[in-house]
C-alpha cells in the first residue's frame, strides 16, 4: 500500500539555505500528495468566496462542472423562504439553484433544452436598480448555473442573455438571466431567447426537468468528493 505522504532528499553539498528554505527545496512531493493538498487548500478558500471553486487537480475530472460543491445550492439555507417572479410565485419543485441572494429555475418555454432563468430572490424590474452584492451574486451564479447545464447536456457552448427594459424585449418586470446550452447550427434556427408563440410546459414537465438537474448535481458532489 502506498501513502499518499512527500519522501524527503538529501541535503545537496554546499547549499546555504535557511531551515525553512532547506525543508521546502528538498522535499519530493509526490502526484498524490500535490493533488490531496491543492483539493484541500481549495475547500478552504471556496468557504471564502461568493461561488463554489474547488481544485482542477482531481485526475477523474473531466469537465468544470465537477469541480464544484454542488451541495451548497442544493437548497435556500432558510427552507420556509418563498419566491416571485415578478408577480408569479415560483414553486420550490421547479427550483433547482440556490445561492445567498439568486435562485435558478427552469422555464416554461424554453428555446432549447436546457434553457434555463437565473434571478435574484428580490423583485427588481431592472438591471440598473440591483444592489452591488446582487449584482456579484447573480453573476457567480450564473457562472456555475451555464458550468451545470452545458455538462448535463454535454453542449460545447453556451449563451447568457439579460434584456432589460421593454425596447430590449423584456417581457417579466424581474431582473433575469437567461442561461441557454448551444449547440452547432442551432442560432439559426433559434436566435433568439423568447418564444412567445411556442405552447407552455405543464409544471410538472419544469418540475421533472429540475429535479433531473438537483440530480445531476448530486451526481456530480458524488465524483468530486470521491477525489478527496
Amino acid at each position: 500500500m502506498s501513502l499518499c505522504l512527500p519522501s524527503v532528499r538529501g541535503r545537496v553539498a554546499g547549499a546555504s539555505l535557511s531551515p525553512l528554505v532547506s525543508s521546502l527545496f528538498f522535499v519530493n512531493f509526490t502526484p498524490c500528495f500535490l493533488r490531496r493538498m491543492a483539493l484541500l487548500s481549495s475547500t478552504s478558500l471556496s468557504k471564502s468566496l461568493p461561488s463554489s471553486s474547488v481544485s482542477s487537480s482531481c485526475p477523474s475530472v473531466s469537465s468544470p462542472a465537477e469541480y464544484v460543491d454542488w451541495q451548497r445550492h442544493l437548497g435556500a439555507d432558510d427552507p420556509t423562504e418563498t419566491y416571485r417572479f415578478s408577480k408569479w410565485p415560483i414553486e420550490r419543485g421547479i427550483v433547482f439553484f440556490w445561492s445567498s441572494l439568486s435562485i435558478a429555475f427552469t422555464n416554461l418555454k424554453p428555446v432549447v433544452p436546457g434553457h434555463v432563468l437565473i434571478i435574484p430572490k428580490r423583485v427588481v424590474p431592472n438591471f440598473r436598480d440591483l444592489a452591488e452584492e446582487e449584482v456579484k451574486d447573480l453573476f457567480a451564479s450564473a457562472r456555475l448555473v451555464a458550468s451545470l447545464v452545458v455538462s448535463k447536456h454535454k453542449a460545447d457552448s453556451f449563451s447568457i442573455t439579460l434584456q432589460d427594459g421593454r425596447d430590449s424585449g423584456q417581457t417579466v418586470s424581474h431582473v433575469h438571466l437567461h442561461v441557454l446550452p448551444r449547440f452547432q447550427g442551432d442560432l439559426e434556427r433559434r436566435p433568439g431567447v423568447d418564444r412567445e408563440e411556442q405552447k407552455p410546459r405543464t409544471r410538472e414537465d419544469m418540475a421533472v426537468e429540475a429535479a433531473a438537474l438537483r440530480e445531476w448535481m448530486l451526481q456530480l458532489s458524488q465524483k468530486r468528493e470521491s477525489c478527496i
